[in-house]
């Protein structure tokens, strides 16, 4: 096995941890946002136990940026290293695979309800900035 597949599996094993850890205490956080009515309030969702829900979404930004560059890799590694067992290619693509659904998760989790909150509130400031530019 190339050396370079090697780290792109470990990084990719290392990833998919750490993103399962994380997808289960984002849906935490989202079931007690929904749970206790935070999602009809943009402001309070977003401020709620310290800004909890902006750190998150931050991290999500981070960890889908984080699997897309992985998902580069361990295709480019998957097209470009020509003298590999099928074991290897198979480890490969279930990496790939694993990395593309992970990335959807991670999408899929944020969007309710903190992702929509961080739109609403995103959009309220701009008209604010907008209308105090134009007065």
């Amino acid at each position: 096995m190339e050396r370079s597949s090697v780290w792109h599996l470990v990084f990719a094993g290392i990833y998919t941890a750490v993103t399962c850890i994380f997808l289960v205490k984002l849906n935490s956080l989202n079931r007690v946002l929904m749970d206790d009515g935070y999602d009809k309030n943009a402001f309070s969702l977003i401020s709620y136990n310290n800004f909890q829900p902006f750190k998150y979404f931050i991290f999500t930004l981070l960890l889908v940026g984080l699997g897309a560059y992985l998902f580069y890799r361990l295709f480019r590694c998957l097209v470009c290293e020509y003298e590999m067992s099928w074991w290897e290619i198979l480890a490969l693509i279930l990496a790939i695979l694993c990395s593309l659904i992970l990335v959807i998760l991670l999408i899929i989790f944020i969007q309710v309800p903190i992702f929509r909150a961080i739109l609403a509130v995103g959009f309220v400031g701009t008209l604010g900035l907008y209308a105090y530019a134009n007065r």
